[in-house]
């Protein structure tokens, strides 16, 4: 899988040096970046689609309250709806997630006056395949209600959150409130006395972007970037940190994670067939939109170790399907053998026999498939080009 950041065209037009900055890093780390065309502001974190592990993107209805006046509603990008689609009044920017948890602020209720808190959470949870859907309070002066100026995840039992104490111990009680009924390990941004001014009044340093192992931090050019920068370098121990001076995006309201999104391009995929003696996994990748077959292992009852240790070191975020001829003992298998791994990212597909190899895509694999039967090679071939037609 890879991972390509989107940046809109106007975010050159307007701040050409922030933007060779930023495309200067990702040409280093072999990021590849591409340019937005027809966007009405740089906020591309706030109207583009919500990307998910797999590469699945959400798209939701992009019409904040803070641009409903005459003036701003010309500077809203409208983006065409994907096949996920939220029905509900969203910024991108008011969505942290990490895995199947996400962080929201919960001005979210506020635009949706029509819907009940619960119906909002629900809708949510399920377009975006969450398991978690933390509502946090938005800070009160703050009229955009953005959770990723506030908070970002360090892990899936850990959070790094800004120290809202200087500004109101009463706030950030009550964040903190929230947060710790969730569970999670709470880490806090430090920063000096001096820091926040009539200027400078938010800490822009969470306002990053994480590409796997690669921390893009923004920095104002003062002595207080070390004492941020130190501290990301001790949370975040595995990663490489770049900096990027950022003044002129941080006067206007936002930083990398307001001026970037990210779409994931997905080449490689997992189809696991059970049977009543064994499971059969196999991998298959895109090259130049044409299947090849990477990987193809048969585990019978007496290696299911083995099949385990498997599945606990592939990359989850890929597309996949478990099948079977008999559906009884999919799902028998799936929930005795295969429970533990529904606790990652991995999502059980079930493929089975009410859905026929005629309903599935009459195409194969250019490279030919592993030694099966004819209907087994229908059905199997099928599923790889419908696998792919859904990505």
């Amino acid at each position: 899988m890879k991972t390509i950041i989107r940046l809109s065209k106007l975010l050159f037009e307007k701040y050409p040096n922030s933007a060779n900055k930023l495309t200067d890093i990702f040409k280093k780390h072999n990021i590849e970046y591409e340019v937005l065309e027809d966007t009405k502001d740089i906020w591309a974190r706030d109207y583009m689609p919500l990307c998910l592990d797999n590469g699945t993107l959400v798209s939701y209805i992009y019409n904040p309250d803070y641009l409903e006046d005459e003036v701003y509603k010309k500077t809203i990008t409208k983006i065409s709806h994907e096949k996920n689609h939220l029905d509900l009044v969203i910024d991108g920017g008011n969505f942290v997630r990490y895995k199947n948890k996400a962080i929201m602020t919960d001005k979210v209720f506020k635009e949706n006056p029509l819907k009940t808190k619960d119906e909002i959470i629900k809708t949510i949870k399920s377009t975006s395949k969450l398991d978690d859907l933390i509502m946090i309070p938005k800070q009160p002066y703050d009229i955009y209600g953005h959770s990723d100026s506030m908070v970002r995840w360090v892990n899936e039992n850990t959070i790094l959150i800004n120290d809202f104490s200087i500004e109101s111990k009463t706030f950030n009680d009550k964040l903190l409130k929230v947060l710790k009924t969730h569970n999670l390990n709470i880490k806090t941004m430090k920063y000096s006395n001096t820091f926040f001014t009539k200027e400078r009044n938010w800490g822009a340093y969470l306002n990053f972007i994480k590409i796997d192992n690669l921390l893009i931090v923004p920095i104002y050019g003062i002595s207080e970037d070390i004492l941020a920068i130190n501290q990301l370098k001790n949370i975040y121990e595995n990663c490489t940190i770049e900096t990027i001076e950022l003044n002129e995006i941080i006067d206007v309201g936002g930083a990398i994670n307001c001026i970037t999104s990210e779409k994931v391009l997905v080449d490689e995929f997992l189809i696991v067939e059970v049977t009543p003696k064994e499971f059969k996994v196999l991998t298959f990748k895109l090259k130049d939109n044409t299947p090849w077959i990477s990987n193809y292992n048969e585990y019978n009852l007496e290696k299911l170790d083995k099949l385990k240790t498997f599945f606990e070191k592939i990359n989850f975020n890929k597309h996949y399907s478990v099948i079977s001829f008999d559906k009884n003992l999919l799902d028998f298998e799936t929930n005795k053998i295969l429970f533990n791994l529904k606790k990652s990212s991995f999502e059980f597909n079930k493929i089975t026999d009410n859905i026929f190899e005629s309903s599935l895509p009459n195409k194969f694999i250019k490279n030919g498939f592993v030694n099966l039967d004819e209907k087994r090679t229908r059905v199997l071939n099928g599923l790889v080009w419908y696998l792919i037609d859904e990505k």
